[in-house]
């Protein structure tokens, strides 16, 4: 028992029962009953129909929602080109929508545990990919489990990182006195680290602007390392990086520039989808305003959202930061950790610069979070390891049980069936909507429901909705009501005469 609480080497016979496991946990988080819960309104659901439109329409570089284009989804096409994907292996259902997510939660684990193995042990790795994955910001609602851009912005960050500090590594060798040869190792890193962080602009669009000050620390701000000289990273390697990373975002640009839709004015008073995302992405969240919300300068955003996103291991976290301040051996056995490439200095580059950004921006969501959440893991397992040195005993007496309530916390949430009657109302209504000669809707529809319905009947057409409500995603109470479907073999409709079966969608009205 001893030494399987050692952060130190497992025997030989154990390391293949440990990667397998941590395998099948991963997956076990990342996709096991993911298709319990029904599409969440809002980004799943307007993803999940602008992928279903894609498929039908062939067209790639446009969105539409409700057979029009869509004026309010402004970001890259990335995950949408996943779901249609999706589409074709799944067909229509959950998984299609979700698969992107899940796959992008299994890659950022194994980055973050191929990283963690660089600098540690095999069971601290393990106990950071743990940590992460059990993060409801990491493995949750809008990011791992569902639709959603932001896992795949994740993963493609934390890619761009751990390829970057290779490439820095590989240029800095401390065991010679010189400078190491820029080689093509290192050269092909640092191009493959500026492709991923270009995917990540792809997965996201101009959130990339959150991360990208820690990039910039991690390129141009080298302590000096002790015992060794001083030892900057090539120009050709960061021009390189810059390139590659610059070559995905123009290629969208262009692309957009050539076959883009041009609005009249789309919701938010631009004409085209970069400048929606430019006034939506970038201007409205910095200055306020995004859906009528006041927004400001939040000091304490930082902290709550670690109290709910990162639970329970923000309090070990927070509780490392204490011990950073209060205890001299603590901070001694630190400083030899925060050298260039190791999990803590890397973590504290990106940390501090996002959440400054983060408190100035007007208006922040939660899951704005989860970009800066798998660098909490890196920084609390350094802790970890370091406090286990000082207080084996008392590391372990707090560590195994926090770990293993989070694992189960984290298994009970996965595994939980929440309200499904939307989803079985368009289930029971499926073959009645597939087979009717025409379908009317005469009510609006929030974006879950028009989903289902574009997956049970193709190119039905929202009758009753509004401009303002077919392209914004604004609630109604109207929309609360119960769904209400009436089949005929011939109706008269506002003056229309359906010959054959029709089926009329409104609602129980109070």
């Amino acid at each position: 028992m001893k030494r399987l609480l050692r952060f130190g080497v497992f025997p030989r016979f154990a390391r293949l029962p440990t990667a397998v496991l941590l395998a099948a946990l991963t997956f076990a988080l990342c996709f096991l009953w993911i298709e319990r819960l029904p599409l969440f309104e809002w980004d799943e659901s307007r993803h999940a129909v602008n992928a279903w439109e894609m498929m039908w329409s062939k067209d790639f570089f446009n969105y539409t929602f409700a057979g029009e284009p869509d004026r309010w989804n402004a970001k890259p096409q990335f995950l949408v080109w996943l779901i249609v994907a999706g589409y074709e292996i799944f067909g229509a259902r959950e998984l299609a929508v979700r698969w992107p997510s899940a796959v992008a939660s299994c890659v950022t684990a194994f980055v973050m545990y191929r990283w963690l193995r660089l600098w540690f042990s095999r069971e601290a790795a393990v106990l950071g990919v743990v940590s992460a994955l059990t993060m409801r910001g990491v493995v949750g609602y809008h990011v791992g489990r569902t639709g959603d851009m932001d896992a795949l912005f994740v993963a493609f960050v934390m890619l761009a990182l751990f390829l970057l500090q290779k490439a820095m590594n590989a240029l800095q060798d401390p065991k010679k006195p010189e400078p190491t040869r820029f080689g093509r190792g290192a050269q092909a890193l640092f191009v493959a680290s500026g492709f991923a962080l270009g995917f990540a602009f792809l997965a996201k669009g101009f959130a990339i602007g959150l991360v990208l000050p820690g990039f910039a620390c991690l390129l141009f701000i080298r302590p000096q390392p002790h015992g060794s000289p001083l030892r900057q990273p090539r120009w050709s390697g960061v021009l390189s990086f810059l390139m590659a990373a610059a070559v995905c975002p123009l290629l969208w640009i262009v692309a957009q520039a050539t076959q883009g839709f041009v609005h009249q004015e789309t919701v938010f008073g631009a004409r085209s989808q970069l400048g929606t995302m430019i006034v939506y992405d970038v201007l409205q969240r910095v200055r306020g305003g995004v859906d009528g919300a006041p927004g400001g300068f939040d000091g304490g955003y930082l902290f709550r959202q670690l109290d709910v996103l990162a639970s329970p291991w923000g309090y070990l976290f927070f509780l490392g930061l204490a011990l950073l301040l209060a205890s001299p051996r603590f901070r001694g056995s630190l400083r030899g950790r925060f050298r260039p490439g190791e999990p803590l200095y890397v973590a504290v580059c990106m940390l501090l610069p996002s959440a400054l950004l983060l408190m100035l921006m007007r208006h922040k969501l939660p899951w704005y979070m989860a970009p800066l959440l798998p660098f909490v893991a890196l920084a609390t397992v350094t802790f970890v390891v370091e406090s286990w040195k000082l207080w084996p005993r008392w590391t372990c007496g707090v560590v195994i049980p926090l770990a293993l309530f989070a694992l189960g916390r984290q298994i009970l949430t996965v595994s939980k069936v929440s309200d499904a009657s939307t989803r079985t109302w368009f289930q029971v209504h499926a073959q009645k909507l597939k087979d009717a000669q025409s379908v009317k809707v005469l009510t609006p529809l929030r974006q879950d429901e028009y989903a289902y319905l574009s997956w049970a009947r193709r190119g039905v057409k929202l009758e009753a909705l509004s401009t303002e409500n077919k392209d914004a995603p604004h609630i109604e109470d109207v929309k609360r009501r119960p769904l209400l479907m009436t089949c005929t073999p011939s109706i008269t409709l506002q003056g229309e005469l359906l010959n054959g079966a029709a089926c009329v969608v409104t609602r129980v009205l109070k």
